[in-house]
């Protein structure tokens, strides 16, 4: 395999001479955080000064950081409509636009076509889908956001409302109308409005209300700020603006919340005051202000857990001249991140101000996570027989792994702090969540689970959709998240972060048992953390299928680095237990671990066949080899068994009955008579392109390359040599191999049933780590061919990045 001697430093380095003026470590680093400190209160002194007012339309898109315990954002119609025909046999229809603010389009069924033709469709508007609530029979509205209205001309599109659905038919609409949108929300009994770190002294708030429920009730309305009432606001039944003054005496915390309080009217929801605008602007002068206190200290809390997150992370083992290097650099980031938080509450006050107290806690959580995983990372390499190897002047490879986990984590955390992210499924997969806690779970647990209907929708599988179990154990285990003091949503993305992160882990530690290099290892980590196809996967969503990858990950590394002992009682136990969890947690990824263990399984038969051909008998590996195939068979035999008594035996039926069947029609048939409109086969594989903006093409590539090359090198002996004899142990090696050619057959061989049956990608992704690990090991092997390779193999590194 490609692997160097683990007693070679993983970067070459030398002693360097003691430098003239020298701090004691422990004094170097209080003079760090006692500057950082400084340094924050002298910016935040600097950020007071800039009191900058703030518009927020209510009901729009970007309201929802600042909005709660408010109903849903409403569009609806505010002036003169301007309507057009839409001709019968045509599929687009041309309206002028140079419009100026946010339109309604409203889009009519035409008369003489019954019942509700417009269901399961969507419009199109230059390009863009726009969403589509439709709640009417024969109509449905869409919002056109300004940067569209404005263009000189609108091109109207009908599109089915799912990729792959049923082109909709001409003559389906009547005609269409455009006027000027309002967007708003309604409160309820008590509704607020939060602004935090906006700043201290007066400010003048203008909100455009109505006051007026339909029974001409009493509305009562109220606005207190900071928990004091400011006004009271007298029925009034059009929308107007109402100006209120927010004394300094309110603001000496930098905090703005305001409470919107309110009778309800029942419609049947509890509506409270329609709310269409806020605008803050500042009235005393910003001299002599205090800064926001609670920003203050969650910016003190963010510097300072930064620089001591690195400072622990020191890859040195001793005071070296590479170490004092190493704190300059932590003290540089750290003073970058605090110029960026300033930058952020100057330039862009909201939403930087939303997210400095989750940066804040995720620095203290950052702190624990490296304490605990420090020791556990030392613990697992011994446990695995990797031997850990540091001296002064090379890094320590455990302290690279945990930095590039940590680091990988900060950013992915980060970008889900972000008030306006968005994991697409995550509030569909919590909600089901929430049905298990309030005692739905026999509701998903049975053959007509309402989830295996919904996540198969007729347009993609056709109407006679098979039977696949969508297993509800994520979701059951996902029930903890209510523990925790913040939404399941919030837990649930922090949740998918530390798992794909904790990757980088397991593949360091996999990589060296199998024989890479140090060297190799760390790259193959950090190929894994710069990935953009993990970026999506956190965009997408779906966390059941990221939980399903990661525990057949963890499996697979568990059965390469412990195959010698997998026969005996303890990591039989383990192993029965993970492809238990691998099947249960996701039906997907239970069905790849299956087709991986059969191609495993024959890849290691073929390093047999090879041995023998090479006249290398060596028993005692022979047996081992086959031992732990016995004993890998009986295990998967075990979670087969308990899977299909807890869970999966109910299923064999419609199965057999549905399932096989229409696998077998959808190999040989077309995807119109499956009842889809998929790609042509030519026209999915161009599609297939887009899988370089995922980062994926050139390790897709590296790794096919690597598991040719290193089966014609065929150079390693299961027992090797004495003059062979490395650090390294062959039969990891090329169990390591085997895996690579595993999860690399399982996506090619997915590829043409993607083709018929939507995988969304999946297949690809679920080799993601083993793709890494191989092509690191490639290039981590090109650095001994000299400078004239490296040239290549760090343009590749580049293209790879820039891929991102």
């Amino acid at each position: 395999m490609a692997h160097t001697r683990s007693d070679q430093p993983l970067l070459s380095g030398s002693r360097t001479g003691q430098a003239l003026w020298v701090l004691p470590r422990q004094t170097a680093h209080i003079w760090a955080l006692f500057s950082l400190v400084l340094l924050t209160l002298a910016a935040f002194i600097i950020v007071s000064f800039f009191r900058t007012g703030i518009a927020i339309d209510v009901g729009d898109y970007y309201d929802s950081a600042f909005v709660q315990q408010f109903h849903d954002r409403e569009v609806d119609g505010d002036g003169a409509r301007q309507s057009w025909p839409w001709p019968v046999d045509q599929r687009e229809l041309v309206v002028p636009g140079g419009l100026q603010g946010n339109w309604l389009i409203t889009v009519h069924a035409a008369e003489d076509v019954p019942g509700r033709p417009l269901d399961r469709i969507d419009l199109v508007v230059n390009d863009v889908q726009l969403a589509s609530p439709h709640d009417e029979e024969r109509f449905f509205s869409a919002f056109v956001p300004v940067d569209i209205a404005s263009a000189d001309t609108l091109v109207l599109r009908l599109v089915p409302d799912l990729s792959g659905g049923l082109e909709p038919p001409t003559g389906l609409v009547g005609s269409v109308s455009l006027e000027p949108a309002r967007t708003y929300r309604w409160s309820r009994g008590e509704s607020s409005i939060t602004l935090p770190g906006l700043g201290s002294g007066a400010w003048q708030l203008s909100l455009d209300l109505v006051t007026m429920h339909p029974d001409q009730q009493p509305l009562d309305a109220r606005i207190s700020a900071n928990g004091v009432v400011l006004a009271h606001i007298p029925n009034y039944p059009e929308l107007r603006r109402v100006h209120v003054l927010v004394p300094a005496s309110l603001m000496q915390s930098g905090d703005l919340a305001l409470t919107l309080s309110a009778n309800t009217f029942e419609d049947p929801r509890p509506l409270g005051i329609l709310v269409s605008g806020l605008r803050v602007q500042p009235v005393t002068s910003a001299a002599l202000l205090l800064p926001p206190w609670a920003m203050l200290g969650a910016t003190l809390v963010l510097v300072i857990g930064l620089y001591g997150s690195l400072a622990l992370l020191q890859p040195y083992a001793a005071a070296v001249a590479a170490a004092r290097w190493y704190r300059w650099l932590a003290w540089g980031i750290s003073v970058l991140i605090l110029a960026l938080v300033v930058w952020g509450l100057l330039a862009y006050r909201f939403p930087t101000t939303f997210m400095l107290p989750g940066l804040a806690l995720l620095m203290l959580w950052s702190l624990v996570l490296i304490l605990v995983l420090r020791p556990l990372l030392r613990w697992a390499f011994a446990t695995a027989g990797v031997p850990v190897q540091t001296t002064s002047t090379a890094p320590d490879l455990l302290q690279l792994l945990i930095l590039i986990f940590v680091a990988g984590y900060w950013i992915k955390t980060a970008g889900m702090l972000y008030p306006y992210f968005i994991g697409i499924d995550v509030a569909w997969h919590m909600d089901r969540v929430r049905w298990i806690l309030d005692g739905q779970l026999p509701l998903l647990y049975g053959v007509d689970s309402p989830m295996n209907e919904s996540t198969m929708p007729e347009a993609e599988w056709g109407p006679n959709r098979p039977v696949i179990p969508y297993s509800p154990y994520f979701h059951i285990f996902a029930t903890v998240f209510a523990l925790l003091p913040w939404s399941l949503e919030f837990s649930a993305n922090l949740f998918s972060a530390l798992i794909d992160c904790s990757h980088v882990l397991i593949i360091g530690l996999l990589a060296r048992k199998g024989g890479l290099s140090p060297r190799g290892a760390l790259l193959a980590a950090l190929l894994y953390a710069v990935l953009p196809a993990n970026f999506l996967l956190h965009s997408w969503g779906n966390l059941p299928t990221t939980s399903g990858l990661w525990w057949t990950f963890v499996t697979t590394a568990f059965v390469v680095i412990g195959w010698q002992k997998l026969h005996q009682a303890g990591p039989f136990l383990i192993l029965t237990l993970l492809l238990l969890v691998s099947l249960l947690v996701y039906t997907v990824s239970g069905a790849f671990m299956g087709l991986f263990l059969l191609l495993f399984t024959l890849a290691i038969a073929l390093v047999l066949w090879q041995q023998k051909r090479l006249n290398r008998h060596e028993g005692d590996h022979i047996r081992v080899l086959t031992r732990g195939l016995i004993a890998l068979w009986l295990a998967t035999l075990s979670a087969l068994i308990l899977s299909l008594l807890i869970y999966y035996g109910q299923y064999l039926l419609p199965i057999i009955e549905r399932t096989i069947p229409y696998f077998a029609e959808a190999l040989t048939a077309d995807h119109e008579d499956m009842g889809r409109t998929g790609d042509t086969l030519p026209d999915y594989a161009l599609r297939h392109t887009r899988l370089t903006l995922y980062g994926l093409v050139i390790p897709i590539g590296l790794s096919i390359i690597y598991v040719i090359w290193q089966w014609l090198r065929g150079s390693q002996r299961l027992v090797p040599t004495q003059e062979e004899r490395g650090a390294s142990e062959p039969l990891h090696a090329w169990l390591l191999w085997a895996a690579i050619a595993g999860w690399l057959g399982v996506m090619l061989l997915f590829i043409p049933l993607a083709y018929k049956i939507s995988m969304v990608d999946k297949h690809f992704f679920v080799t993601m780590p083993l793709l890494c690990i191989a092509s690191a090991a490639l290039i981590d092997y090109s650095w001994s061919w000299g400078w004239a390779a490296r040239g290549p193999r760090w343009s590749t590194i580049f293209i790879w990045g820039s891929l991102r």
